[in-house]
């Protein structure tokens, strides 16, 4: 059996334009699709002899160069045509073709006038495997477009077109394949790889991001304060995860430590599959406190004992705001000591000492 792997292209730029129709328009990928592409390679399925083919546009060549080095172009693998609606968003879309609009509103699959319809699409990807799958003995990786990728596994698993939308290809999911000599088989389709959070992953990421090595020292260092107080915490009956607060206290900086960098950082951890360490980084900065004791509130907790690179005990932290005392120290002072009551008394004795 020979495997036939397809990846879908990653994240990439477009104008900001709401809806905008990119169909095979070319733009790169952005730096978010190039962290996917390099998560991608750690996890991809095993291959024999593999034959690395593309579609010449950006977002999967570039995709393809990241993780094999180099791949065969072939422009039968380009996204589709969009036809009259490519290059538009959707306010030109409504105000040109008012009809057409309302139509797509209730049937997504409809296609735009003058695109290429689906049949189209699925068959130029058949025609790409089965030529080389024909004349060679390996197997066969592709990088292409959900946009093409949808229409061939949805006909080879006999899905019609108005149900296609159940076919979901997310940025660089992977499907799999395998070629009997005659017929293609469906193995998988539309896996995003979301490895478990390890060291070496961890290092991947903050090395893609330029992550200085004094604040990754500081960030493992709160990690193991925030496992800490949050696995006993876990005692009292909280339920509160002590590695997604450690992975996200080792992970918070790759988009910068301030308010702004917390969204960034979030966002990217959410958009990679790790949505329990992004709700922890997005919320640890601007604690929104409502009496609540999860992960972001240990993370935050666990950030103020580490400043710089010493670990400070609460009441040497509070002696330090108190020399550069303003209303907003003040009133982190406060809520510090509310949270900090509420855990000791959860806890039963001074788990976190304010004096």
């Amino acid at each position: 059996m020979q495997k036939v792997i397809l990846i879908n292209e990653m994240d990439y730029e477009i104008p900001d334009i709401q809806g905008y129709m990119a169909g095979d328009e070319d733009y790169p990928v952005t730096d978010l699709g190039i962290l996917r592409a390099k998560i991608t390679k750690t996890d991809l399925p095993s291959t024999e002899d593999p034959v690395i083919l593309t579609s010449p546009l950006q977002r999967c060549r570039m995709a393809a160069e990241e993780i094999f080095g180099s791949a065969e172009e072939e422009e039968d693998l380009r996204d589709a045509h969009l036809g009259l609606w490519q290059g538009c968003g959707l306010d030109e879309i409504q105000e040109k073709w008012p009809k057409e609009y309302k139509e797509w509103l209730y049937n997504p699959v409809m296609l735009p006038p003058e695109a290429e319809t689906f049949e189209h699409r699925a068959q130029r990807l058949e025609n790409v495997l089965l030529r080389t799958l024909q004349s060679h003995s390996g197997d066969v990786v592709v990088f292409t477009h959900s946009g093409i990728i949808v229409p061939f596994l949805s006909r080879l698993q006999q899905i019609p077109e108005d149900k296609m939308t159940s076919v979901r290809i997310p940025y660089g999911a992977v499907s799999q394949l395998e070629w009997d000599g005659s017929s293609l088989q469906v193995i998988s389709t539309g896996e995003q790889i979301i490895p478990e959070l390890s060291e070496q992953l961890e290092q991947l990421i903050l090395d893609h991001y330029n992550v200085s090595d004094t604040e990754r020292q500081r960030c493992r260092t709160v990690g193991e304060i925030a496992y800490e107080l949050a696995d006993r915490l876990s005692e009292t009956g909280l339920l509160l995860d002590a590695d997604t607060v450690r992975w996200a206290a080792r992970l918070q900086s790759i988009g910068g430590t301030d308010p702004s960098g917390a969204e960034t950082g979030s966002r990217i951890l959410e958009t990679m599959g790790y949505p329990d360490e992004a709700f922890a980084v997005l919320n640890h900065i601007d604690l929104f406190f409502r009496s609540i004791i999860n992960e972001a509130v240990v993370l935050y907790l666990a950030n103020r004992q580490v400043p710089d690179k010493e670990v400070l005990p609460f009441p040497e932290v509070f002696r330090r705001d108190r020399e550069c005392s303003d209303s907003t120290t003040e009133d982190r002072i406060a809520q510090d000591t509310v949270i900090i009551n509420m855990i000791n008394t959860l806890y039963g004795e001074d788990l976190l000492p304010l004096e």
